[in-house]
């Protein structure tokens, strides 16, 4: 409770408060599970007071869920963590998170020990109940109606337009990057010895909550494995 109230009390800006961070995510991660289950709900909070604070540790929280040297108590903080609601939910709304966290998840079959697989398809399951359909386009305010292109009463100059439809252009891209990264890295892991029906199930579940229309002919390795190893079965 005090270290709530401290976390409450201090600005989210400074030194002060990044040792707070820091600290916490320590003890996120410690060998004992009491202290992990009081720091994990701080942690999160804190990163979310923090400017940018998910932005920054979402991508090396993803990046221990298939790293098989990592230990497991800091993989069970990983997964708890991500599970929370505030950053599971800012990997859903973003490309630049929700691709390397499929590749994580599923990846992640490299874990030996049956409770952490448990504790990772858990992970999975919150993901697909809280996955919903994100676009790969940003809308162009070119076209949008007349009144829509209006700013507080005041028509945008071709200036602000000129670059908000570069800034759309920049971030379609972007995702659609993003998008052929998550979907040619689930194509790769058929490639690897995933024997596990488990994870065969998040393979197949994550390349076709993802799959866009008409992509299927892109995939044919996928497809056939689809077709052979998880349909047929």
């Amino acid at each position: 409770r005090r270290v709530n109230e401290l976390a409450s009390s201090i600005q989210r800006e400074g030194p002060i408060f990044e040792r707070l961070i820091s600290v916490l995510d320590i003890l996120s991660s410690s060998q004992y599970l009491s202290i992990r289950q009081l720091a994990q709900p701080l942690f999160v909070h804190s990163l979310k007071r923090v400017k940018n604070g998910l932005n920054d540790h979402i991508p090396r929280l993803i990046e221990k869920l298939k790293n098989p040297s990592i230990p497991k108590n800091e993989i069970k903080s990983a997964i708890h963590i991500l599970r929370a609601k505030p950053v599971l939910r800012r990997i859903t709304e973003q490309w630049r998170f929700l691709s390397p966290f499929v590749l994580g998840i599923c990846g992640s079959h490299v874990h030996s020990d049956q409770k952490l697989q448990n504790y990772l398809f858990q992970l999975f399951v919150t993901f697909v109940v809280s996955q919903h359909s994100l676009d790969l386009s940003v809308p162009s305010p070119q076209i949008l109606p007349a009144s829509a292109r209006s700013l507080v009463g005041h028509t945008l100059s071709s200036q602000l337009l000129s670059d908000a439809n570069k800034n759309s252009l920049f971030y379609t891209r972007k995702h659609s990057e993003d998008y052929a990264h998550a979907m040619v890295g689930l194509e790769s892991l058929v490639d690897e010895s995933v024997n596990h029906w488990r994870y065969k199930l998040m393979i197949a579940a994550c390349f076709l909550m993802l799959m866009k229309e008409n992509e299927p002919l892109r995939y044919p390795k996928m497809m056939l494995w689809l077709s052979s190893s998880v349909l047929s079965s």
